[in-house]
């Protein structure tokens, strides 16, 4: 567990608010999955858009951040664990 909270700890800040977002964007994939399957896989894809619209739009073309790889893999981490959740428990 203490390796877990260096980890953390070690973290850039930016990171963390990446993951804090992509926490707010899992929110889609859980309220999609009230309609089943096809509802937690249109949350999921929402979310995807949101980050990949953030990254390219935002900070790629617009020039408002740095477009990052790691960026879109930390916002995307809760959201590709909430729909994998919910397409295992259903199995």
């Amino acid at each position: 567990m203490n390796i877990i909270v260096k980890y953390i700890q070690g973290l850039a800040k930016d990171k963390k608010d990446h993951y804090i977002l992509g926490v707010f964007y899992s929110l889609f994939v859980m309220f999609g999955a009230l309609f089943g399957v096809i509802g937690a896989s249109l949350g999921f894809g929402f979310a995807l858009f949101l980050v990949l619209a953030k990254e390219i739009y935002l900070d790629w073309y617009k020039k408002q951040g740095t477009p990052e790889l790691m960026d879109f893999i930390v916002n995307m981490v809760a959201p590709i664990i909430t729909y994998l959740t919910f397409i295992i428990t259903i199995c």
